[in-house]
């Protein structure tokens, strides 16, 4: 007589909306995602961690644990993605405890926190009618944010927003198909806006495409200025503020008219006069207070 054993299961949705408290040690499958939880007793769905994902990984050699190998994240297991496979955040969910954030800093402090458990760099979480970035976690109750905080919180509830981000620790691998050293057969494919946060890449190909921008644009977090920006069509390079050259940091700067004396950039430093003229396009640095028309 065969033996059939069935896992507690559920949709995701309806684990979120109906919120249990798992028995120590018993399993919930989301029947749709395939990701599951472990129970402890007393703490509810929302706020336990994943414990894995039942598709999708294949065990790593114990050797290659942690941080310094680049599978902190994955413990025992390496992600190896399918052909077509989409990577699809989770729902957001209430964070465990509260938390109390400063005016003008970016950190957050927590009280019956699950920082490290909850949480990735690259997450987000909202305090009232704020939303941050995660960038830094210290502890369970201690956490730090892309931005300051423009107003305080203190014991509040907080929300966990995972978004649009990928958020990988130093030194994260990416496993993909095997085809992929050889060929285009396969690729990763990002949603327009996507961040991608502390990825090692070596020996990869980036064929980039955004609509038809058709660029690759390089920010700051959370920032709405371009650093630089590579046109996919014309291969233009552009970037907006001022290039240092060498470990004496000479520059390359573009203005419109003559450079000013008091300008403070060092000896060598060329300026590229955008309004044109006879002798003065180019200009050199040759004093320390001093620009000279060539």
């Amino acid at each position: 007589m065969s033996i059939q054993i069935q896992l507690r299961n559920d949709t995701a949705a309806n684990w979120t909306t109906i919120n249990p408290v798992l028995a120590q040690g018993e399993m919930g499958v989301e029947n749709d995602t395939f990701k599951f939880k472990i129970g402890n007793g007393s703490t509810a769905w929302a706020s336990l961690a994943y414990a894995s994902s039942i598709l999708g990984y294949t065990a790593e050699n114990t050797a290659n644990k942690g941080a310094a190998s680049g599978y902190a994240g994955l413990d025992a297991f390496k992600r190896v993605l399918n052909s077509g496979e989409v990577i699809t955040p989770n729902s957001s969910f209430a964070g465990a405890g509260t938390v109390t954030t400063l005016t003008s800093t970016t950190t957050v402090s927590g009280n019956g926190t699950s920082f490290t458990t909850q949480l990735s760099v690259g997450d987000q979480i909202t305090v009232g009618s704020q939303t941050q970035t995660v960038m830094a976690i210290t502890s369970n109750t201690s956490l730090s944010v892309l931005a300051n905080w423009t107003s305080a919180a203190s014991g509040s509830a907080y929300t966990i927003v995972p978004g649009s981000n990928i958020a990988l620790g130093a030194n994260t691998k990416i496993y993909g198909p095997s085809n992929w050293n050889t060929g285009y057969a396969a690729g990763l494919n990002f949603d327009p806006n996507t961040t991608i946060t502390g990825i090692y890449l070596t020996g990869m190909v980036f064929t980039v495409y955004n609509g038809s921008n058709n660029s690759f644009i390089w920010k700051t977090g959370g920032s709405t200025t371009n650093l630089m920006t590579l046109n996919g069509t014309t291969g233009v390079l552009t970037i907006p503020g001022t290039v240092a050259v060498g470990s004496t940091g000479i520059q390359i700067k573009t203005g419109s008219g003559v450079p000013s004396n008091s300008d403070n950039s060092p000896i060598g430093s060329l300026y590229l006069n955008t309004a044109g003229g006879a002798t003065t396009t180019l200009y050199v640095k040759t004093g320390a207070s001093t620009w000279t028309a060539k």
